[in-house]
């Protein structure tokens, strides 16, 4: 193999070291066969001999292996392979000796005997000295990783192939050849400071050739053409400069292995090493011309010309912009980038590309530098596509005249106007000459507009428009508060005001407006829109007149509500001006009269229900604007205080004497019943409501024609209702009690009736029946029962046909205003408006806290509410207010107390027929603990089939939970008494069942105390149950005001001690005491012995003795009847 031949194999570097090494003898154990050599190499700086291997395989490849660290793997060829290639071929061949060699020999003989001469003479001492000066000489020491190791540096200048200087080639340097001289060692510090490195880094020079798309650059010893391996050139030591790195790394990116010191760089690659070569000295090659670099940046122009009649032509070139010399995408070399650069290789100057021509721009641009399109595209490519692509690329656009007639003219301005006070719709056009054009809201309008040719086939007119101008224009109507809104421009609110009353007279006086006559010259009143009012009464309506404007200027209701609904705070009056308006209080007045007219059923003369709402609006308005008539007044005063309310004497018929509250509150149904209206009495539980209610009922009838009148109650309060009505309502005031099973018996007794009173439970399942009937009133008891306005019981409420309707009730508002509202649309349909808006501007509103809501709602009630608290009518009342409410039993629980009836009446009787009733005490007692125990409850009976009885059979125990719910709602705590200790249990199951807080205690309690202290303490304990015997007496328990006896005691003077739990020194309130009775039962016979057992204790000193003191054969028989 020849050098040439290794070194194409190992590469320069790797040849000339191993060459070293097998010329200096270090290759030993050289064996070759086949294909394959190997060798060991000795380093003088290693103690072991590195391993080296060659193979040759059949398609010409040389495969080596290396135990060095400098080898890389089978195709990376190390030094120690060439030096084991250069050792066998220096074997099998070994060198020539050298002309000059040769030329020393002194006769000329061939060459075997010139080296024996030469041995023999000067040669061998010349031979000898060299070995002796080699001795001297440190050996080479290597340095791991490295392919080469220091020596000799080769001082003879390397011959330059080629002719002259011009046409001389590039000799490619070795990175050895271009490395320091070999110092001497310094043994470790030889991996950081190498004894070739140099002193200083090579001075550079670059020299390039520019073909059509690429340059090919090459760095080059300044001053010489010796070419500088840019890899190795990079990664020896201190041989570029920090200035040389950055365009040596660059041009090192686009090298190839074949050509190391050339690279070829394409598109943005060239422009980017161009960039970095402007302060370097560059050379044009072959001409070896100084490439230089100018300032002057080249911009793109865009040209226009005809090819023919019927194409034109777009092209893009570029002009200087300090010499305006003109430069075509044919002529040069083009390279993109940022920037991308020009190079003139006939002048040898490089020239930057202006930085809007992106590399993507000028890629397109070099491909296609120009277009032609057909002449009926002109309009499209001069008003869109050249306009954008000159805006892209901040190019002039192109002259127009050669292929145009232009009419250049000043534009002239066009208003339109229309609209109203407080929305303005504006287009503004533009005139050149005697063509028209709109200007556009948004964007810009184009530059160029296009009109046919004067004479056919001749060229287009174009008017070129004052783009500038058209948006100085339109500014300034954006600066007068309009806005761009689907390609109009309109002002709204104060803007448009102001733009009609004073900014279109700004506007510049050139130009033309077109506005709407009512909207020139508009006049805006300083004063607001105020209201006036006028309220006048009748006996049973109120007339209400409102008038809205501005001194003798008026606007109509319907023009407010228009203008408030488009958001308008400005109206049109009937002369013509306009005045401002307050959409809050405005919209309030005419928002509480919409509600007044919706409620009233729009109805021009209002029911008296819509008093309330006219007050608040009166309210609203002001005393100073609002005309009230002297009746309207009186009605206001009335309906605001019930001292004001005309007192009324009591039927003479009314067998009872009405406290002073009651004659008010019967005054006041009697003032509500003259003005046609409907109301509820919400007097505290305790304070009469069922008396005030018969007297109104009788003086109805004293000034009126018979006429049923209906009340509904809770089915344990309808005895009370007949016994009340007994009680105080003289006999020609007939009452019928429509209950039971055969209650349709009583149907022709309805048509002479005064009164007949049912429950809601027979409300809901004869609803059809009542539905037929025609009442003077409709009375609710309780009236919270219909409480849910969509429960069956309300909706069958609410079709009862009655000339009036009255609630009653304690608890008007227990959970939900909806509750309350469900009620007033019983006694005053309409007057509160359906639930859902009710819901939605009432009760919601007032659950979120807003007071001015609940204001308005208490101002529209007041006048149909009459609540009196018992702390309000104290001084009226006694310290203790009694009653007895007769309860019926359930029809299970009655047939359970007649079949004990029947047996125990029949053993009483026997016995005191037989032993007198002194003697038989013991039975009496026993069989009236027996009745007694079923007329509370049928499960207390044991001996009888009661397994199936559960709480709903029981009437007391319905009634109890009844009164306790109302007095819960009223804010009152009740003390509940028994004689029974399991129906105390009962009732306890009942009462959480209700959700209701309670202390206990019977006679098997043992923290009496505690339990007293607590429920006195902590008033959230609605409830005390108590046997009648553990608790009846030394317990001290004025938390409580209401006292319930659930099975009232044989003797009186028992319950009083019980009732004196609440009812004593340090009670600040009036006593409630509630004695439930059943209907029928004995304990109706006990009531009336009680009265009698009344008159016989104040003739006695003790309770004590025989409880049956003073009965007689004729009462046991009562009893028991």
């Amino acid at each position: 193999m020849s050098d040439r031949s290794i070194q194409r194999v190992t590469g320069a570097n790797a040849f000339l070291r191993g060459r070293r090494y097998a010329r200096r003898k270090s290759v030993d154990n050289l064996v070759a066969r086949g294909g394959k050599v190997r060798g060991e190499i000795h380093v003088g700086s290693q103690d072991e001999a590195y391993e080296t291997s060659v193979e040759l395989k059949d398609d010409g490849a040389f495969v080596s292996k290396c135990t060095c660290p400098g080898w890389h793997g089978p195709d990376a060829h190390c030094k120690h392979v060439a030096a084991v290639l250069v050792a066998l071929r220096d074997r099998e061949r070994p060198p020539r000796p050298k002309k000059e060699e040769n030329k020393a020999k002194g006769d000329g003989s061939d060459g075997n005997q010139g080296n024996q001469n030469n041995d023999g003479g000067g040669g061998k001492k010349k031979r000898k000295r060299r070995k002796k000066k080699n001795k001297n000489k440190p050996q080479p020491v290597h340095v791991p990783q490295t392919v080469s190791v220091g020596g000799k540096r080769r001082t003879r200048r390397r011959r330059r192939r080629g002719g002259g200087a011009g046409n001389e080639k590039l000799e490619v340097l070795s990175a050895r050849d271009l490395a320091g001289s070999l110092g001497e060692s310094r043994g470790a510090i030889d991996a950081w400071l190498p004894p070739d490195a140099r002193r200083k880094p090579l001075e550079l020079e670059f020299r390039v050739v520019v073909r059509p798309a690429s340059l090919a650059v090459t760095p080059v010893v300044a001053g010489t053409r010796n070419a500088v391996p840019i890899a190795d050139a990079i990664g020896a030591f201190n041989m570029i400069s920090n200035a040389d790195r950055a365009i040596m790394r660059a041009l090192g990116r686009n090298t190839s292995r074949g050509n190391p010191a050339t690279a070829e760089l394409r598109a943005e690659d060239a422009a980017e090493a161009l960039s970095l070569l402007k302060d370097k000295r560059v050379l044009l090659e072959p001409a070896s011309m100084e490439l230089r670099f100018s300032d002057e940046t080249l911009r793109p122009s865009i040209e226009l010309d005809t090819v023919s009649a019927n194409t034109l032509r777009t092209r893009v070139v570029f002009v200087s912009d300090t010499t305006q010399r003109r430069f075509a995408l044919s002529s040069g070399a083009w390279f993109e980038g940022t920037p991308g650069w020009h190079i003139d290789a006939s002048d040898g100057v490089a020239r930057p590309i202006d930085e809007t021509v992106t590399p993507g721009w000028l890629q397109r641009l070099y491909r296609s530098p120009s277009l032609v399109h057909p002449i009926e595209e002109m309009p499209k490519l001069l008003g869109d596509h050249i306009p954008r692509i000159a805006a892209t690329l901040k190019a002039e656009l192109p002259d127009l005249s050669s292929i145009a007639d232009l009419v250049d003219a000043t534009p002239e301005f066009q208003l339109w106007g229309e609209g109203d006070i407080v929305e303005a719709h504006a287009t503004l056009k533009v005139q050149y000459d005697d063509h028209t054009f709109p200007v556009p809201v948004e964007g810009f309008p184009t530059p160029l507009a296009f009109l046919p040719p004067v004479e056919k086939g001749g060229p287009p007119r174009v008017v070129r428009r004052d783009v500038g101008m058209e948006m100085a224009a339109l500014q300034r109507l954006l600066d007068q508060g309009f806005e761009a809104e689907d390609g109009e421009l309109i002002a709204t609110g104060d803007d448009a005001i102001q733009f009609w009353s004073r900014g279109i007279g700004e506007l510049p006086k050139d130009w033309e407006r077109f506005v709407p006559d009512d909207l020139a010259g508009v006049k805006i009143r300083k004063e607001g829109v105020s209201t006036k009012m006028r309220v006048s009464s009748g006996v049973d309506w109120l007339s209400l007149d409102m008038v809205f404007g501005t001194g003798d200027a008026v606007v109509s209701e319907e023009e407010l509500r228009a203008c408030l609904e488009s958001g308008r705070d400005i109206v049109r009056l009937s002369d013509g001006t306009y005045a401002p308006v307050d959409p809050d209080a405005v919209g309030e007045v005419l928002a509480r009269m919409a509600e007044i007219y919706a409620t009233a059923g729009g109805k021009k003369k209002l029911p008296l229900s819509q008093a309330g709402r006219i007050q608040d609006l009166i309210g609203l308005v002001g005393e100073s604007d609002a005309d009230v008539k002297p009746k309207a007044r009186s009605l206001f005063e009335q309906l605001d205080d019930i001292d004001e309310v005309p007192s009324v004497a009591k039927p003479r018929s009314l067998k009872a004497k009405l406290r002073p509250y009651q004659k008010q509150g019967f005054s006041w149904l009697v003032f509500l019943h003259q003005k046609g209206m409907g109301g509820i009495l919400a007097d505290d539980m305790g304070l009469g409501k069922t008396l005030q209610t018969i007297a109104l009922l009788l003086w109805a009838k004293s000034k009126h024609k018979r006429k049923l009148n209906l009340v509904i109650a809770p089915t344990s309060v309808v005895p009370n209702w007949e016994r009340e009505i007994h009680k105080f309502a003289p006999s020609t005031f007939k009452a019928v009690v429509w209950q039971g099973p055969n209650r349709f018996d009583q149907r022709d007794a309805l048509d002479d009736a005064d009164v007949m009173i049912t429950s809601y439970a027979l409300l809901r399942r004869d609803e059809e029946l009542l539905a037929e009937l025609d009442f003077r009133y409709a009375i609710l008891d309780e009236a919270q029962h219909i409480k849910n306005p969509a429960s069956q019981t309300a909706q069958a409420a609410k079709k009862l046909q009655s000339e009036h309707r009255l609630a009653l009730t304690g608890t008007p508002i227990e959970n939900r205003l909806s509750e309350m509202w469900s009620i007033f649309d019983f006694v005053s349909p309409g007057l509160l408006g359906n639930l859902k808006k009710f819901e939605e501007n009432v009760a919601r509103p007032i659950d979120r806290g807003d007071q001015e809501t609940a204001d308005r709602l208490r101002n529209t009630i007041k006048p149909f509410v009459l609540r009196r608290l018992k702390t309000d009518v104290a001084d009226d009342l006694p310290e203790k207010i009694e009653q007895e409410i007769v309860v019926p039993m359930e029809e299970a629980q009655d047939g359970l107390y007649k079949q004990v009836l029947a047996q125990v009446r029949k053993n009483v009787l026997s016995e005191v027929e037989k032993k007198g009733i002194s003697k038989s005490q013991i039975q009496i007692l026993a069989a009236l603990t027996r009745l007694r125990q079923v007329a509370c409850d049928p499960r207390l009976v044991k001996d009888f089939e009661t397994a199936d009885f559960s709480a709903d059979d029981s009437g007391k125990l319905a009634a109890l939970r009844e009164i306790v719910e109302n007095a819960k709602g009223g804010g009152h705590r009740v003390l509940i008494f028994s004689q029974f200790v399991t129906m105390l249990q009962h009732i306890r199951n009942a009462l959480d069942e209700d959700g209701v807080s309670y202390e206990y205690l019977d006679g098997s309690t043992k923290d009496r105390l505690e339990r007293v202290e607590r429920f006195n303490e902590d008033e959230s304990i609605q409830a005390f149950l108590i046997s009648l015997k553990a608790g009846g007496t030394g317990l001290n328990l004025t938390g409580a005001d209401t006292v319930i006896h659930f099975d009232p005691w044989w003797n009186p003077a028992v319950e009083d001690q019980a009732t004196d739990r609440a009812h004593r020194i340090g009670q600040t309130k009036v006593v409630n005491v509630y004695r439930l009775i059943a209907r029928g039962s004995v304990e109706e016979k006990i009531l009336e012995l009680s009265a009698k057992k009344r008159a016989l204790m104040e003739n006695v000193l003790s309770t004590e003795g025989s409880p049956l003191k003073g009965l007689t054969k004729k009462d046991v028989d009562a009893l028991f009847s």
